[in-house]
């Protein structure tokens, strides 16, 4: 729970920090609205970020790091 807050801050930081300045938050209100089918998506993502659970977090990862989306890469030296 710690690390999980600590990673929502962090996305959080990030978030805000990319809405600095007209042009950042102009484009950023394009690409919500474009990505997302509405640009007013944008001022609800602090609150959808601080919402994600431990229980989500294991969902996603169990479904991204499903065996069948592995991919192993064996090395070998030339000499």
């Amino acid at each position: 729970p710690e690390e999980l807050e600590k990673a929502r801050n962090q996305v959080e930081l990030g978030f805000l920090s990319g809405l600095r300045g007209a042009t950042e938050k102009a484009e950023s209100l394009g690409n919500m609205h474009l990505a997302g089918g509405d640009y007013r998506r944008l001022f609800g993502e602090v609150s959808r970020v601080q919402a994600v659970t431990a229980r989500d977090v294991r969902r996603v990862a169990a479904t991204l790091f499903a065996p069948a989306n592995r991919t192993v890469v064996v090395g070998r030296p030339t000499s």
